[in-house]
């Protein structure tokens, strides 16, 4: 080594911790004055970096937070270097509005779920506005109105199945029902059947199959904080070593709900193996749709699509769409259900006025269901 480079190796020895903290300021800076976002308020750290937002989230009250914030200081409130929440309804049609030139963060990209080692981009966790429109276009049909209504019938299975395991399992049981994962059992079953003409088990065998609801519990556990950094998924579950070694099949990074969609597919497609073990039943399932494979669930719709427009909806596609109905319609379902009979419990006179209803409707009705069309 020379004599410059002795220097410059004891020059660096010496002063790195006030280079560090002189280039740490530099950003914080840069972050607090970032495109003049400034001139928004909200809390001093908020402004200054993400991990503010990211400990929020973490502590699952973010909510309250927010509502507070917004509360103190208006419509419009900062919460990252980058990061503005709106209160204000009439900002919807502005932001989420087409061609308004507001582009979706990466905060997306952390809930793709990974098959082979790759990403599996949906409506919903794409950031690509030329692939959101093409995929869109290609399963737009799907949930139309009129084929919404031809999945009633595989709803309908689910709920006759509830309620016989309801009265079976928890009328004059001492020991109560834990409503909020019985209703999450009963989400799951009604995607299995709407997306794949079978259940998933859940309902029959009273408990969580596979760990599957514990897996999607955890997940959202996951993206939530770490979609405010979204880069740390990169270091985390989206590791590009990792993902290559699932893709060489030296590690399985495929959720449970991957490998259950990859396993219908191909008993949907007559494939006797679509993957390492796609070709054996990964969770216990019933078959409740009339006429096997002709069918008109979900998963016949989007392998339609595929037929029409191969050059673009791939099998990789198909089994996205059909991964991320678990995804977007069990959780989501559950939730709202025990809300719903959590704040009817809350207010009895409502209660009371839905019960007369519904015994109203069912003593003119030959069932305990009722359709769309009535």
């Amino acid at each position: 080594m020379g004599i410059e480079g002795s220097v410059a190796l004891s020059f660096i020895t010496q002063y790195w911790a006030l280079g560090a903290a002189l280039a740490t300021g530099a950003w914080l800076i840069r972050n607090r004055y970032y495109n003049g976002l400034n001139k928004y308020p909200g809390p001093s750290m908020a402004s200054l970096t993400d991990l503010w937002r990211l400990w929020e989230v973490w502590g699952r009250q973010s909510e309250v937070t927010h509502r507070k914030l917004h509360a103190q200081y208006g419509d419009v409130v900062r919460l990252g270097p980058n990061t503005l929440s709106f209160a204000d309804p009439k900002a919807l049609k502005t932001i989420y509005g087409l061609n308004k030139g507001f582009v979706k963060s990466d905060f997306y990209i952390v809930q793709q779920g990974v098959s082979k080692g790759g990403g599996l981009a949906t409506l919903f966790s794409t950031t690509d506005n030329t692939f959101h429109a093409q995929l869109r276009r290609c399963v737009n049909s799907a949930f139309s109105m009129s084929a919404l209504v031809q999945y009633e019938p595989f709803v309908t299975n689910t709920i006759k199945l509830f309620f016989e395991q309801t009265e079976r399992l928890y009328v004059n049981n001492a020991d109560g029902c834990d409503f909020v994962r019985w209703l999450q059992f009963y989400a799951f079953d009604v995607i299995g059947e709407v997306t794949y003409s079978k259940r998933h088990g859940f309902l029959e065998r009273n408990e969580d199959v596979d760990g599957i609801v514990d897996y999607l519990g955890n997940l959202f556990l996951y993206v939530a904080p770490i979609g405010q950094i979204p880069w740390l998924d990169r270091l985390f579950l989206k590791n590009p070593i990792y993902l290559k070694l699932s893709e060489w099949g030296i590690v399985d990074a495929t959720n449970p709900i991957v490998k259950f969609a990859r396993a219908r597919m191909a008993e949907r497609l007559g494939l006797t193996e679509m993957d390492n073990d796609a070709s054996k039943p990964l969770l216990p399932i019933t078959d409740t749709g009339a006429g096997g494979h002709t069918s008109p669930d979900l998963l016949s719709k989007f392998l339609a699509a595929r037929d029409s427009r191969p050059e673009f909806m791939s099998d990789k596609l198909v089994l996205a769409m059909a991964v991320s109905m678990a995804f977007a319609g069990s959780e989501t379902t559950a939730i709202s259900l025990s809300a719903v009979f959590y704040n009817l419990l809350r207010n009895p006179a409502i209660l009371a006025r839905l019960r007369a209803e519904i015994d109203d409707a069912a003593r003119r009705a030959p069932s305990r269901t009722t359709s769309w069309a009535s």
